[in-house]
């Protein structure tokens, strides 16, 4: 494997942590203040980069997770 392709696959693993982790933070949040949460998501002019980015990186963890699975399957 090259390494484009092996930091591509971190990457794209490491975006599937940090996704996973916000996630949590933002329930504890919400769990721990009364089950209610406000989250503002074009406090600092941040939404438009967001709108394309998150798609994107999306994209490539989905990508990143099938490969590392395909070939944590295949290894014998």
């Amino acid at each position: 494997m090259n390494k484009f392709k092996k930091y591509l696959l971190v990457i794209g693993l490491l975006l599937g942590v940090g996704n996973t982790i916000l996630i949590y933070i933002t329930f504890l949040n919400a769990y721990f203040n009364n089950m209610k949460t406000i989250v503002l998501i074009n406090e600092f002019g941040e939404a438009h980069l967001e709108f394309v980015l998150i798609p994107i990186l999306l994209a490539l963890n989905i990508i990143s997770t099938i490969y590392t699975l395909g070939r944590f399957v295949n290894e014998r």
